[in-house]
């Protein structure tokens, strides 16, 4: 099987670009033939899996996705492919795995849909989410595939839940902290640590982080230093975080964000927008208790694991400013929640999702493979 996945670019720190990067890789396990199309590639390269860079020269976004589509359509008809997967909405894509939100429930409403760029994705989604369609669709909650049924009538048959999944890195046994990576931080091994991590400050909610910390009570505050991880524009940030200084750290993007939560006390992911979050798990399966937006998909594994606290929707500032003042200040509650979160993160298995995946795409290409093969046997 000849694999092709498509997705506008890659980098190593982005949740959608480490999902695709899994399926590759599992799919070459599985002895498939893969090969990426992307944008650009920012990263090591995979032994045995093929990336091929497609030269687009547009100055707009739309005009990117547009001149990436064309590109793509072009490379596939000059090799065979048994199924294109695409990591972003793209209309010709047998599997589409929708690591981000159901456009048409966010930001594909209102006046915001006339912008030539969010019209363009409203389209593609249609185009791959309509009932007439073939494609299969990947989507990492229930909540998600609802809100594709509920704005497209998708039929329930193509829509696939994924289960959740941390990387083995995360599950393995290992240190439960960081004593190195806070004394390269110039942290006092006695404070408290609150992390923030994503690679969209904005749209994870980082500003209200901050202003949460701004809250705290002074002799609670001048205990807590808060790290920020994530190749992001952090200039308005930084500045809005003065009034915390020197107790504030921007690392930038890392490759070693394990360290990262075993140095933390408390991971706080107020955000905004979140398809689903795998930050959460990933902070969990470390012990460190979580306070997530009810936003986030897998807030509802937050919940479950009664690992954590999970804000109300709409977001209330006020309800981040008393639940992070309430469990930085309480040892064992961090304990208890931590202890809970390490052990529901054991059934979370990477492995287990992308074979879910799989599973799909490899039907996907033998129905495809079977249609080719009637119409020319038609044709003859």
């Amino acid at each position: 099987m000849h694999l092709a996945l498509a997705l506008y670019r890659y980098m190593p720190f982005g949740g959608l670009e480490r999902n695709a990067l899994a399926v590759a890789e599992a799919a070459a396990r599985r002895g498939a033939r893969v090969t990426v199309f992307t944008r650009s590639w920012s990263g090591a390269r995979l032994a045995g899996i093929e990336v091929v860079e497609l030269a687009v020269r547009a100055r707009t976004n739309v005009g990117r996705d547009r001149e990436f589509a064309r590109a793509l359509a072009s490379a596939l008809r000059e090799r065979r492919f048994d199924a294109l997967v695409a990591f972003n909405r793209l209309p010709a894509a047998d599997v589409f795995y929708a690591a981000d939100p159901c456009f048409a429930a966010t930001r594909g409403r209102g006046a915001r849909a006339l912008v030539p760029q969010r019209r363009q994705r409203l389209a593609w989604e249609r185009a791959l989410a309509a009932p007439e369609n073939a494609s299969e669709i990947l989507v990492l909650t229930a909540d998600q595939a609802q809100r594709y049924r509920q704005h497209y009538g998708t039929p329930a048959a193509r829509l696939h839940v994924l289960p959740p999944g941390v990387r083995d890195e995360f599950l393995a046994a290992g240190p439960t902290s960081a004593p190195e990576l806070r004394a390269e931080l110039g942290i006092p091994a006695a404070a408290l640590v609150v992390l923030a991590l994503g690679s969209d400050f904005a749209r994870k909610g980082l500003d209200r982080t901050v202003a949460a910390l701004g809250e705290l009570p002074r002799a609670l505050r001048e205990r807590v230093w808060l790290v920020a991880v994530g190749a992001a524009r952090a200039g308005r940030f930084q500045r809005a975080a003065r009034a915390l200084a020197p107790r504030v750290r921007f690392v930038g993007g890392r490759e070693d964000v394990l360290s990262f939560y075993r140095a933390a006390d408390v991971f706080v992911h107020p955000a905004r927008e979140e398809n689903t979050g795998t930050v959460l798990l990933e902070a969990l399966s470390q012990g460190v208790p979580v306070i997530a937006a009810g936003a986030c998909g897998f807030a509802e594994h937050v919940r479950a694991a009664d690992a954590g606290v999970v804000l109300g929707e709409p977001f209330a500032q006020r309800e981040l400013d008393g639940a992070l003042a309430a469990l930085l200040d309480d040892d064992a509650r961090r304990a208890q929640l931590g202890a809970r979160g390490r052990s529901a993160a054991q059934r979370w298995r990477m492995h287990a999702r992308t074979a879910a995946a799989l599973d799909v795409i490899e039907r996907a290409a033998k129905r495809k493979r079977a249609s080719v093969c009637g119409t020319a046997a038609e044709a003859r």
